[in-house]
């Protein structure tokens, strides 16, 4: 005689994880994160997506300015992607340097370097 996977009562309890078409259903407990003006998803596949806010100071120049992500990145970060926090007036953009670090740059105009507050969102594992 098969035992039922689940009980039901106030919550449902699974005993094991229940499959679908000889797959694993996700269940909300394989989602992690932190939903605040800086934080991160951690999807059951193992993609983090990241968001939060920098600041670029035109000094950097073309160095740009090194930001740490909030939450490091487990593995690595595949990109970042930038706009610029008020008016949009400026011109924005990151690439990353680790699983803990991104590059920013900001610009009024073609060829002038802005100080500047931006707004990010990284994706990586």
């Amino acid at each position: 005689m098969k035992h039922p996977i689940y009980e039901v009562g106030e919550h449902v309890d699974f005993k094991e994880r229940p499959t679908v078409n000889n797959r694993d259903l996700i269940c909300s407990n394989d989602y992690t994160g932190s939903f605040n003006k800086n934080g991160y998803i951690k999807l059951p596949s193992g993609l983090v997506i990241q968001w939060g806010e920098s600041r670029y100071s035109q000094t950097a120049g073309v160095n740009g300015y090194i930001q740490s992500f909030h939450t490091a990145f487990p593995h690595t970060c595949f990109l970042v992607m930038t706009s610029d926090r008020y008016y949009g007036a400026n011109s924005t953009s990151a690439h990353p340097i680790s699983a803990s670090q991104f590059r920013c740059w900001g610009r009024c105009g073609p060829s002038e370097y802005a100080d500047t507050d931006l707004f990010y969102i990284a994706l990586g594992f």
